[in-house]
């Protein structure tokens, strides 16, 4: 496996043409596991599918996501907030290697990507206990400069 954070290409492209829009688009995560191979080119959740976990009490969820300007760095950050998913996993368990940040469309092959982050140095196995995903919440995980 080859993970990274990063944007993927659509994304940038649809911020340049103002066509993604993280303040009124519905923002969601998927969660993948460890076979996943970032892929900048990837477009759609459809590319990604194959690689979202499968375990008890899993859906997906909205991102609450913050953009806050930090002169002193030059650059805009995206800040997502840390989602928790109760009571995840237990009859049928999942190892999370990352997450992907999409714009949620309603069909998994008009959804385009925005950006993987990866959870290393660690993975989180699933075992029904409720889970917490940890972001940078002062530098986000997600720059523009």
């Amino acid at each position: 496996m080859s993970m990274a954070t990063g944007w993927y290409n659509i994304a940038k492209e649809r911020l340049a043409k103002d066509t993604l829009n993280f303040t009124t688009d519905t923002i969601k995560i998927i969660l993948i596991g460890t076979g996943y191979t970032f892929d900048p080119d990837h477009q759609f959740v459809s590319a990604v599918v194959s690689n979202e976990i499968n375990a008890t009490n899993y859906t997906r969820k909205t991102a609450t996501l913050t953009i806050t300007r930090q002169d002193p760095n030059d650059r805009a950050v995206i800040i997502v907030a840390q989602p928790t998913y109760t009571n995840i996993g237990g009859t049928t368990d999942s190892t999370i290697a990352g997450a992907i940040l999409f714009k949620d469309t309603g069909s998994d092959s008009t959804s385009p990507l925005i950006a993987c982050l990866d959870l290393s140095p660690s993975t989180i196995t699933t075992n029904g206990s409720s889970i917490t995903l940890t972001f940078d919440q002062t530098n986000g995980n997600l720059r523009l400069s």
